[in-house]
Protein backbone atom coordinates (compact mmCIF):
# COMPACT_ATOMS: atom_id res chain seq x y z
CA UNK A 1 0.00 0.00 0.00
CA UNK A 2 2.87 2.38 0.80
CA UNK A 3 4.35 1.83 -2.65
CA UNK A 4 0.99 2.42 -4.34
CA UNK A 5 0.44 5.64 -2.38
CA UNK A 6 3.88 6.83 -3.50
CA UNK A 7 3.28 5.83 -7.11
CA UNK A 8 -0.18 7.30 -7.75
CA UNK A 9 0.67 11.01 -7.24
CA UNK A 10 3.88 10.54 -9.20
CA UNK A 11 1.97 8.97 -12.10
CA UNK A 12 -0.58 11.78 -12.07
CA UNK A 13 2.17 14.41 -12.03
CA UNK A 14 3.99 12.76 -14.94
CA UNK A 15 0.78 12.62 -16.96
CA UNK A 16 0.00 16.30 -16.36
CA UNK A 17 3.54 17.34 -17.28
CA UNK A 18 3.39 15.23 -20.44
CA UNK A 19 0.36 17.06 -21.87
CA UNK A 20 1.53 20.59 -21.08
CA UNK A 21 3.61 22.75 -23.43
CA UNK A 22 7.31 22.28 -22.67
CA UNK A 23 7.81 25.83 -21.40
CA UNK A 24 4.99 25.50 -18.87
CA UNK A 25 6.03 22.00 -17.81
CA UNK A 26 9.56 23.24 -17.18
CA UNK A 27 8.32 26.11 -15.00
CA UNK A 28 6.21 23.68 -12.97
CA UNK A 29 9.12 21.25 -12.65
CA UNK A 30 11.46 23.99 -11.47
CA UNK A 31 8.87 25.26 -9.00
CA UNK A 32 8.28 21.75 -7.67
CA UNK A 33 12.02 21.39 -7.15
CA UNK A 34 12.14 24.67 -5.22
CA UNK A 35 9.25 23.50 -3.04
CA UNK A 36 10.91 20.14 -2.38
CA UNK A 37 14.05 21.99 -1.30
CA UNK A 38 12.05 23.74 1.42
CA UNK A 39 10.09 20.68 2.53
CA UNK A 40 12.75 17.95 2.43
CA UNK A 41 14.68 19.24 5.43
CA UNK A 42 16.52 15.99 6.15
CA UNK A 43 17.87 15.94 2.59
CA UNK A 44 18.84 19.60 2.93
CA UNK A 45 20.95 18.74 5.97
CA UNK A 46 22.68 15.92 4.09
CA UNK A 47 23.39 18.20 1.13
CA UNK A 48 24.62 21.05 3.33
CA UNK A 49 27.04 18.76 5.18
CA UNK A 50 28.27 17.28 1.90
CA UNK A 51 28.94 20.71 0.40
CA UNK A 52 30.69 22.15 3.45
CA UNK A 53 33.00 19.15 3.65
CA UNK A 54 33.63 18.75 -0.08
CA UNK A 55 33.84 22.45 -0.94
CA UNK A 56 35.36 24.04 2.18
CA UNK A 57 34.92 27.77 2.44
CA UNK A 58 31.51 27.79 0.75
CA UNK A 59 29.31 30.46 2.36
CA UNK A 60 25.90 29.61 3.78
CA UNK A 61 24.30 31.71 1.06
CA UNK A 62 26.13 29.75 -1.64
CA UNK A 63 25.23 26.46 0.07
CA UNK A 64 21.55 27.40 -0.10
CA UNK A 65 21.92 28.31 -3.77
CA UNK A 66 23.64 25.03 -4.63
CA UNK A 67 21.06 22.89 -2.80
CA UNK A 68 18.19 24.82 -4.37
CA UNK A 69 19.80 24.39 -7.80
CA UNK A 70 20.17 20.67 -7.13
CA UNK A 71 16.45 20.30 -6.35
CA UNK A 72 15.42 22.51 -9.26
CA UNK A 73 17.53 20.34 -11.55
CA UNK A 74 15.59 17.28 -10.37
CA UNK A 75 12.26 19.00 -11.01
CA UNK A 76 13.33 20.12 -14.47
CA UNK A 77 14.62 16.64 -15.28
CA UNK A 78 11.27 15.12 -14.28
CA UNK A 79 9.46 17.52 -16.60
CA UNK A 80 11.83 16.67 -19.45
CA UNK A 81 11.44 12.93 -18.94
CA UNK A 82 7.65 13.26 -18.98
CA UNK A 83 7.88 14.81 -22.45
CA UNK A 84 9.87 11.95 -23.96
CA UNK A 85 6.94 9.99 -25.49
CA UNK A 86 6.05 12.97 -27.70
CA UNK A 87 9.61 13.78 -28.78
CA UNK A 88 11.03 12.54 -32.06
CA UNK A 89 14.60 12.83 -33.32
CA UNK A 90 14.11 16.24 -34.94
CA UNK A 91 12.52 17.76 -31.86
CA UNK A 92 15.11 16.17 -29.57
CA UNK A 93 18.01 17.75 -31.41
CA UNK A 94 16.23 21.10 -31.52
CA UNK A 95 16.46 21.01 -27.71
CA UNK A 96 19.82 19.27 -27.29
CA UNK A 97 23.08 20.80 -28.51
CA UNK A 98 25.65 17.99 -28.51
CA UNK A 99 29.38 18.67 -28.62
CA UNK A 100 31.65 15.68 -29.12
CA UNK A 101 29.02 13.25 -30.40
CA UNK A 102 31.45 12.44 -33.19
CA UNK A 103 33.73 10.77 -30.62
CA UNK A 104 31.01 8.28 -29.68
CA UNK A 105 30.16 7.67 -33.33
CA UNK A 106 33.82 6.97 -34.11
CA UNK A 107 34.05 4.40 -31.32
CA UNK A 108 30.82 2.78 -32.45
CA UNK A 109 32.11 2.60 -36.04
CA UNK A 110 35.00 0.39 -34.87
CA UNK A 111 32.49 -2.43 -34.56
CA UNK A 112 32.92 -3.31 -30.92
CA UNK A 113 31.35 -1.91 -27.81
CA UNK A 114 32.52 1.02 -25.74
CA UNK A 115 31.79 2.72 -22.43
CA UNK A 116 30.06 6.04 -21.75
CA UNK A 117 30.65 7.26 -18.20
CA UNK A 118 28.52 9.90 -16.54
CA UNK A 119 26.83 10.71 -13.28
CA UNK A 120 23.77 12.19 -11.63
CA UNK A 121 24.58 15.56 -13.11
CA UNK A 122 22.28 17.95 -14.96
CA UNK A 123 19.55 16.33 -17.10
CA UNK A 124 21.30 12.94 -17.14
CA UNK A 125 18.16 10.83 -17.71
CA UNK A 126 16.93 12.95 -20.64
CA UNK A 127 20.23 13.17 -22.49
CA UNK A 128 20.82 9.41 -22.37
CA UNK A 129 18.46 9.23 -25.36
CA UNK A 130 20.95 11.10 -27.54
CA UNK A 131 22.56 7.78 -28.49
CA UNK A 132 19.33 6.02 -29.42
CA UNK A 133 18.47 8.96 -31.69
CA UNK A 134 22.00 8.74 -33.17
CA UNK A 135 21.76 5.07 -34.10
CA UNK A 136 24.08 3.82 -31.36
CA UNK A 137 22.61 0.76 -29.54
CA UNK A 138 22.84 1.42 -25.82
CA UNK A 139 22.57 -0.54 -22.60
CA UNK A 140 22.71 1.34 -19.30
CA UNK A 141 23.55 -0.08 -15.89
CA UNK A 142 21.00 0.99 -13.26
CA UNK A 143 19.98 0.15 -9.74
CA UNK A 144 16.55 -1.25 -9.04
CA UNK A 145 14.32 1.38 -7.43
CA UNK A 146 12.87 0.10 -4.15
CA UNK A 147 9.29 0.92 -5.13
CA UNK A 148 8.53 -1.61 -7.92
CA UNK A 149 5.81 0.57 -9.48
CA UNK A 150 8.14 3.56 -9.69
CA UNK A 151 10.91 1.31 -10.97
CA UNK A 152 8.68 0.07 -13.79
CA UNK A 153 7.62 3.62 -14.69
CA UNK A 154 11.17 5.01 -14.75
CA UNK A 155 12.45 2.11 -16.85
CA UNK A 156 9.57 2.59 -19.27
CA UNK A 157 10.86 6.08 -20.01
CA UNK A 158 14.48 4.95 -20.08
CA UNK A 159 13.73 2.36 -22.77
CA UNK A 160 11.28 4.41 -24.89
CA UNK A 161 13.63 4.82 -27.85
CA UNK A 162 15.31 1.43 -27.73
CA UNK A 163 17.81 1.73 -24.90
CA UNK A 164 18.28 -1.35 -22.74
CA UNK A 165 18.44 -1.24 -18.93
CA UNK A 166 20.67 -3.70 -17.09
CA UNK A 167 20.41 -4.11 -13.34
CA UNK A 168 23.56 -3.44 -11.35
CA UNK A 169 23.31 -6.98 -10.01
CA UNK A 170 25.43 -9.18 -12.33
CA UNK A 171 26.56 -5.96 -14.02
CA UNK A 172 29.96 -7.33 -15.09
CA UNK A 173 28.50 -10.31 -16.94
CA UNK A 174 25.64 -8.34 -18.48
CA UNK A 175 27.92 -5.47 -19.52
CA UNK A 176 30.40 -7.82 -21.18
CA UNK A 177 27.56 -9.41 -23.13
CA UNK A 178 26.30 -6.01 -24.30
CA UNK A 179 29.79 -4.85 -25.24
CA UNK A 180 30.50 -7.99 -27.24
CA UNK A 181 27.24 -7.30 -29.10
CA UNK A 182 28.69 -3.93 -30.12
CA UNK A 183 26.59 -1.81 -27.78
CA UNK A 184 27.55 1.27 -25.86
CA UNK A 185 27.32 0.61 -22.13
CA UNK A 186 26.42 3.59 -19.95
CA UNK A 187 27.59 3.64 -16.33
CA UNK A 188 27.13 6.31 -13.66
CA UNK A 189 30.27 6.59 -11.58
CA UNK A 190 29.32 9.09 -8.91
CA UNK A 191 27.10 7.23 -6.42
CA UNK A 192 28.16 5.15 -3.46
CA UNK A 193 28.28 1.41 -4.02
CA UNK A 194 26.95 -0.54 -1.06
CA UNK A 195 29.13 -3.61 -1.65
CA UNK A 196 32.48 -4.07 -3.31
CA UNK A 197 34.01 -1.24 -5.25
CA UNK A 198 37.06 0.75 -4.24
CA UNK A 199 37.81 3.47 -1.72
CA UNK A 200 38.67 6.33 -4.05
CA UNK A 201 39.09 10.01 -3.14
CA UNK A 202 36.18 12.10 -4.42
CA UNK A 203 36.12 15.83 -3.68
CA UNK A 204 38.80 15.30 -1.06
CA UNK A 205 37.15 12.45 0.87
CA UNK A 206 37.37 8.65 0.47
CA UNK A 207 34.24 7.32 -1.22
CA UNK A 208 33.02 3.82 -2.12
CA UNK A 209 33.29 3.91 -5.92
CA UNK A 210 32.34 1.38 -8.56
CA UNK A 211 35.29 -0.31 -10.25
CA UNK A 212 33.09 -1.68 -13.06
CA UNK A 213 34.22 0.81 -15.77
CA UNK A 214 37.89 0.13 -15.07
CA UNK A 215 37.39 -3.64 -14.99
CA UNK A 216 35.63 -3.59 -18.36
CA UNK A 217 37.99 -1.09 -19.98
CA UNK A 218 41.17 -2.90 -19.01
CA UNK A 219 39.89 -6.44 -19.56
CA UNK A 220 38.33 -5.77 -22.97
CA UNK A 221 40.57 -2.91 -24.14
CA UNK A 222 37.61 -0.78 -25.26
CA UNK A 223 37.17 3.01 -25.57
CA UNK A 224 35.95 4.93 -22.53
CA UNK A 225 34.20 8.28 -22.99
CA UNK A 226 32.78 10.73 -20.47
CA UNK A 227 29.53 12.66 -20.85
CA UNK A 228 27.91 15.53 -19.00
CA UNK A 229 24.98 17.83 -19.70
CA UNK A 230 23.64 21.13 -18.39
CA UNK A 231 20.99 23.70 -19.28
CA UNK A 232 21.93 26.98 -20.88
CA UNK A 233 19.85 29.64 -22.67
CA UNK A 234 16.84 27.37 -23.06
CA UNK A 235 18.87 24.49 -24.49
CA UNK A 236 20.48 21.36 -23.09
CA UNK A 237 24.20 21.43 -23.71
CA UNK A 238 25.96 18.07 -23.93
CA UNK A 239 29.71 17.47 -23.83
CA UNK A 240 31.22 14.11 -24.77
CA UNK A 241 34.96 13.74 -24.29
CA UNK A 242 37.37 11.83 -26.55
CA UNK A 243 38.26 8.32 -25.39
CA UNK A 244 40.57 8.17 -22.38
CA UNK A 245 43.99 6.66 -22.98
CA UNK A 246 44.79 3.75 -20.68
CA UNK A 247 47.92 2.68 -22.54
CA UNK A 248 50.33 1.08 -20.10
CA UNK A 249 47.73 0.58 -17.38
CA UNK A 250 47.78 -3.16 -16.55
CA UNK A 251 44.69 -5.32 -16.13
CA UNK A 252 45.44 -5.92 -12.46
CA UNK A 253 44.09 -4.75 -9.09
CA UNK A 254 46.62 -1.91 -9.14
CA UNK A 255 45.67 -0.95 -12.68
CA UNK A 256 41.96 -1.04 -11.88
CA UNK A 257 42.56 1.25 -8.91
CA UNK A 258 44.62 3.66 -11.02
CA UNK A 259 42.06 3.77 -13.84
CA UNK A 260 39.17 4.28 -11.41
CA UNK A 261 41.00 7.21 -9.79
CA UNK A 262 41.53 8.84 -13.18
CA UNK A 263 37.86 8.45 -14.08
CA UNK A 264 36.69 9.79 -10.74
CA UNK A 265 38.86 12.92 -11.12
CA UNK A 266 37.15 13.80 -14.41
CA UNK A 267 33.75 13.81 -12.79
CA UNK A 268 35.09 15.54 -9.69
CA UNK A 269 36.32 18.47 -11.83
CA UNK A 270 32.88 18.80 -13.41
CA UNK A 271 31.18 18.90 -10.00
CA UNK A 272 33.55 21.62 -8.83
CA UNK A 273 32.86 23.64 -11.99
CA UNK A 274 29.03 23.49 -11.79
CA UNK A 275 28.18 22.23 -8.28
CA UNK A 276 24.47 23.07 -8.57
CA UNK A 277 24.16 20.41 -11.29
CA UNK A 278 25.11 17.51 -9.03
CA UNK A 279 22.93 15.41 -6.72
CA UNK A 280 24.24 16.58 -3.34
CA UNK A 281 21.23 15.15 -1.48
CA UNK A 282 22.71 11.67 -1.87
CA UNK A 283 24.91 10.53 1.03
CA UNK A 284 27.93 9.93 -1.21
CA UNK A 285 30.44 9.43 1.57
CA UNK A 286 28.42 7.18 3.85
CA UNK A 287 30.67 4.53 5.40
Amino acid sequence: MKYILEYIPLRIAVFILSILPRSIAMKIGKGAGSLACRLMTSRYRIARQNILEALPGTSENDVRGIVKGCWQNLGLTAAEIASLPSIDKEKFFSIVDAKGLEHAKASHAKGKGFLMIGGHYGPWEFTSHIFAFSGIPTAAVARRIKNPHVDELVNHYRTLHGNEVMLSKNAVRNSMRALKDGKMVGILIDHRVAEGGLQIPFLGKPAHTTSLPAILALRLQIPVHFIRAWREAGKIKVEILPAMDFTGVPNSPEGIDKATRRMSRVFEDWVREKPENWLWIHNRWKT
